[in-house]
């Protein structure tokens, strides 16, 4: 496939024109997951993140499904796209984010998001700082 030309001031992604798809994909996931039909979640997310690539949140809601089918390395990656494009902000991705390195055993990731998320201040719950103090507790003696 060839490069795509566009004109300036045209937006990259679809996600920015159709908020309300994307919205409703990811609410058609949580019902998939409610239904514990994991495997239609899965393709649902595969389609959201295909279909708005540029899109964070859907990135970082299929993390989730990614993480609840115990697939934390794919579940990592996703996140951490959620994160370069720009939720990095968002104290929930940030825990997820630290999770999901716990659980693929990368102790570096998991410190850097903890600490990150540490960073947000007044956005953390007090669950979420307790969970952040909890692994870079964990973390900075075996870093």
């Amino acid at each position: 496939m060839g490069k795509k030309s566009r004109a300036k001031g045209q937006p990259l992604a679809p996600a920015a024109r159709q908020p309300d798809e994307v919205t409703g994909l990811i609410g058609f996931l949580q019902q998939l997951l409610t239904d514990k039909r994991h495997a239609e979640a899965l393709r649902a997310g595969q389609t959201l993140v295909e279909n708005y690539p540029l899109n964070p949140l859907g990135h970082a809601v299929f993390g989730s499904v990614l993480l609840q089918l115990s697939r934390p390395f794919d579940a990592l990656a996703q996140f951490e796209l959620a994160v370069r494009l720009g939720m990095g902000g968002d104290p929930m991705l940030q825990h997820s984010v630290a999770i999901a390195a716990s659980a693929t055993r990368y102790p570096i990731h998991a410190l850097r998001a903890a600490r990150a998320g540490q960073a947000l201040g007044a956005k953390v719950t007090v669950e979420q700082n307790a969970a952040f103090a909890a692994i870079i507790g964990a973390t900075n003696p075996y870093v």
